[in-house]
Protein backbone atom coordinates (compact mmCIF):
# COMPACT_ATOMS: atom_id res chain seq x y z
CA UNK A 1 0.00 0.00 0.00
CA UNK A 2 3.04 2.60 1.09
CA UNK A 3 4.84 1.38 -1.94
CA UNK A 4 1.74 2.38 -4.17
CA UNK A 5 1.06 5.35 -2.48
CA UNK A 6 4.75 6.59 -3.07
CA UNK A 7 4.94 5.63 -6.57
CA UNK A 8 2.06 7.75 -7.51
CA UNK A 9 3.87 10.61 -5.76
CA UNK A 10 7.05 10.31 -6.92
CA UNK A 11 5.44 9.92 -10.72
CA UNK A 12 3.66 13.06 -10.05
CA UNK A 13 6.22 15.02 -8.71
CA UNK A 14 8.69 13.90 -11.28
CA UNK A 15 5.97 15.36 -14.16
CA UNK A 16 5.91 18.52 -12.53
CA UNK A 17 9.26 19.17 -11.64
CA UNK A 18 10.49 18.88 -14.98
CA UNK A 19 8.83 22.27 -16.06
CA UNK A 20 11.24 23.78 -13.59
CA UNK A 21 14.17 25.19 -15.43
CA UNK A 22 16.19 28.88 -15.48
CA UNK A 23 14.66 29.21 -19.38
CA UNK A 24 18.14 29.94 -20.65
CA UNK A 25 18.40 28.73 -24.05
CA UNK A 26 22.55 29.15 -23.99
CA UNK A 27 22.56 31.89 -27.03
CA UNK A 28 25.92 33.69 -27.19
CA UNK A 29 26.93 36.56 -28.76
CA UNK A 30 27.06 36.51 -32.30
CA UNK A 31 27.88 39.87 -33.36
CA UNK A 32 24.40 41.23 -33.60
CA UNK A 33 23.33 44.14 -31.37
CA UNK A 34 21.03 43.29 -28.83
CA UNK A 35 17.18 45.00 -28.95
CA UNK A 36 15.11 45.71 -26.12
CA UNK A 37 11.30 45.38 -27.86
CA UNK A 38 8.12 47.15 -26.52
CA UNK A 39 4.93 48.02 -28.43
CA UNK A 40 2.25 51.06 -27.13
CA UNK A 41 -0.83 49.49 -26.36
CA UNK A 42 -4.00 51.61 -26.62
CA UNK A 43 -7.09 51.13 -24.42
CA UNK A 44 -10.52 52.35 -24.30
CA UNK A 45 -12.49 53.12 -21.36
CA UNK A 46 -12.34 55.52 -18.71
CA UNK A 47 -9.22 55.92 -16.94
CA UNK A 48 -7.69 58.32 -14.27
CA UNK A 49 -4.45 59.52 -15.33
CA UNK A 50 -3.12 62.07 -12.93
CA UNK A 51 -6.18 62.45 -11.13
CA UNK A 52 -7.69 63.72 -14.73
CA UNK A 53 -10.35 61.35 -16.35
CA UNK A 54 -9.46 60.01 -20.03
CA UNK A 55 -11.26 58.13 -22.15
CA UNK A 56 -8.47 56.58 -24.15
CA UNK A 57 -5.05 55.66 -22.62
CA UNK A 58 -1.84 54.33 -24.02
CA UNK A 59 0.91 52.18 -22.64
CA UNK A 60 4.56 51.15 -23.40
CA UNK A 61 4.57 47.28 -22.68
CA UNK A 62 7.63 45.18 -22.75
CA UNK A 63 7.81 42.53 -25.27
CA UNK A 64 11.33 40.77 -24.54
CA UNK A 65 14.81 40.90 -25.46
CA UNK A 66 16.29 39.88 -29.44
CA UNK A 67 19.77 39.88 -30.42
CA UNK A 68 19.50 41.25 -33.54
CA UNK A 69 16.00 39.28 -35.18
CA UNK A 70 16.60 36.85 -32.57
CA UNK A 71 14.46 36.61 -29.28
CA UNK A 72 16.19 35.35 -26.82
CA UNK A 73 15.91 34.85 -22.80
CA UNK A 74 16.11 37.94 -20.10
CA UNK A 75 19.06 35.46 -18.54
CA UNK A 76 20.66 35.03 -22.14
CA UNK A 77 20.34 39.15 -22.61
CA UNK A 78 22.32 39.88 -19.63
CA UNK A 79 24.76 37.33 -20.16
CA UNK A 80 25.32 38.77 -23.91
CA UNK A 81 25.66 42.44 -22.54
CA UNK A 82 27.92 41.21 -19.28
CA UNK A 83 26.22 42.15 -16.88
CA UNK A 84 26.90 39.34 -14.38
CA UNK A 85 25.59 41.37 -11.29
CA UNK A 86 21.77 40.90 -13.44
CA UNK A 87 22.49 37.50 -14.43
CA UNK A 88 23.32 36.50 -10.74
CA UNK A 89 20.15 38.46 -9.33
CA UNK A 90 17.95 36.67 -12.31
CA UNK A 91 19.36 32.97 -11.51
CA UNK A 92 18.75 33.30 -7.63
CA UNK A 93 15.00 34.29 -8.67
CA UNK A 94 14.29 31.74 -10.95
CA UNK A 95 15.45 29.29 -8.43
CA UNK A 96 13.92 30.21 -5.65
CA UNK A 97 10.47 30.24 -8.00
CA UNK A 98 11.90 26.81 -8.97
CA UNK A 99 12.19 25.56 -5.18
CA UNK A 100 9.14 26.63 -4.63
CA UNK A 101 7.14 25.76 -7.19
CA UNK A 102 8.24 21.18 -6.65
CA UNK A 103 7.51 22.11 -3.18
CA UNK A 104 3.89 23.13 -3.73
CA UNK A 105 3.72 19.88 -6.40
CA UNK A 106 5.44 18.27 -3.87
CA UNK A 107 2.81 19.01 -1.14
CA UNK A 108 0.18 18.20 -3.68
CA UNK A 109 1.42 14.97 -4.41
CA UNK A 110 1.66 13.69 -0.80
CA UNK A 111 -1.97 15.06 -0.59
CA UNK A 112 -2.99 13.38 -3.63
CA UNK A 113 -1.66 9.94 -2.15
CA UNK A 114 -3.28 9.79 1.10
CA UNK A 115 -6.92 10.26 -0.50
CA UNK A 116 -5.60 7.60 -3.17
CA UNK A 117 -4.58 5.42 -0.26
CA UNK A 118 -7.37 5.95 1.91
CA UNK A 119 -9.90 4.86 -0.97
CA UNK A 120 -7.69 2.07 -1.08
CA UNK A 121 -7.97 1.28 2.53
CA UNK A 122 -11.48 1.44 2.34
CA UNK A 123 -11.99 -1.11 -0.47
CA UNK A 124 -15.13 -2.30 -1.09
CA UNK A 125 -15.74 -2.43 2.97
CA UNK A 126 -16.90 1.28 3.00
CA UNK A 127 -19.85 0.40 0.54
CA UNK A 128 -21.17 -2.88 2.33
CA UNK A 129 -20.77 -1.78 6.01
CA UNK A 130 -23.07 0.97 7.29
CA UNK A 131 -20.92 0.97 10.16
CA UNK A 132 -17.92 1.18 8.45
CA UNK A 133 -16.70 4.44 9.74
CA UNK A 134 -16.59 3.61 13.13
CA UNK A 135 -14.42 0.33 12.57
CA UNK A 136 -10.57 0.64 13.11
CA UNK A 137 -10.14 0.43 9.21
CA UNK A 138 -13.09 2.54 8.27
CA UNK A 139 -11.31 5.21 10.49
CA UNK A 140 -7.84 4.70 9.27
CA UNK A 141 -9.48 5.20 5.49
CA UNK A 142 -11.34 8.58 6.83
CA UNK A 143 -8.18 9.75 7.94
CA UNK A 144 -6.40 9.42 5.05
CA UNK A 145 -8.93 10.93 3.16
CA UNK A 146 -9.20 13.84 5.62
CA UNK A 147 -5.07 14.69 5.70
CA UNK A 148 -5.12 14.21 1.79
CA UNK A 149 -7.60 16.87 1.52
CA UNK A 150 -6.10 19.04 4.05
CA UNK A 151 -2.52 18.83 2.92
CA UNK A 152 -3.81 19.16 -1.23
CA UNK A 153 -5.91 21.81 0.46
CA UNK A 154 -2.15 23.43 1.88
CA UNK A 155 -1.34 23.11 -1.72
CA UNK A 156 -3.81 25.09 -3.30
CA UNK A 157 -3.15 27.64 -0.63
CA UNK A 158 0.89 27.99 -1.58
CA UNK A 159 -0.46 28.90 -5.44
CA UNK A 160 -1.05 32.74 -4.52
CA UNK A 161 1.73 32.77 -2.24
CA UNK A 162 4.07 31.22 -4.94
CA UNK A 163 2.89 34.31 -7.29
CA UNK A 164 2.73 36.88 -5.01
CA UNK A 165 6.68 35.82 -4.30
CA UNK A 166 7.65 36.68 -8.02
CA UNK A 167 10.09 39.89 -7.98
CA UNK A 168 8.99 41.01 -11.69
CA UNK A 169 9.34 44.13 -12.44
CA UNK A 170 8.32 45.07 -15.89
CA UNK A 171 5.37 42.98 -17.66
CA UNK A 172 6.66 39.56 -15.68
CA UNK A 173 10.57 40.60 -16.33
CA UNK A 174 13.11 40.95 -13.80
CA UNK A 175 14.67 44.19 -14.77
CA UNK A 176 12.52 46.97 -16.56
CA UNK A 177 12.92 48.05 -20.15
CA UNK A 178 14.38 51.29 -18.93
CA UNK A 179 17.28 49.24 -17.43
CA UNK A 180 17.23 46.58 -20.25
CA UNK A 181 17.41 49.77 -22.99
CA UNK A 182 20.12 51.00 -21.56
CA UNK A 183 22.15 47.46 -21.24
CA UNK A 184 21.65 47.50 -24.58
CA UNK A 185 22.73 50.59 -25.48
CA UNK A 186 25.92 50.25 -23.48
CA UNK A 187 26.18 46.78 -25.30
CA UNK A 188 25.75 47.68 -28.94
CA UNK A 189 28.32 50.74 -28.45
CA UNK A 190 31.05 48.33 -27.50
CA UNK A 191 30.38 45.99 -30.65
CA UNK A 192 30.43 48.93 -32.87
CA UNK A 193 26.67 48.69 -33.56
CA UNK A 194 24.44 51.03 -31.95
CA UNK A 195 20.90 50.16 -31.89
CA UNK A 196 17.62 51.99 -31.19
CA UNK A 197 15.69 49.79 -28.76
CA UNK A 198 12.42 48.68 -31.10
Amino acid sequence: MINKCAAFALVFLSVFSTACSTTSQDVVANGQPLVVRTHTAHYAGRFNVNDEWEKEHTEERFDGHSQGEQEIDELDFYYIAGDQKAVDHIVKSRSSNNFANITMWSVAAVGGGLVVSGFLVGGDAAQKDDNFAETPQGQLSGGLILGGIVTLFAAYLGVPTFLMSNDSVDDGYLFDRIYAAKTADAYNEKIGKPQVSE
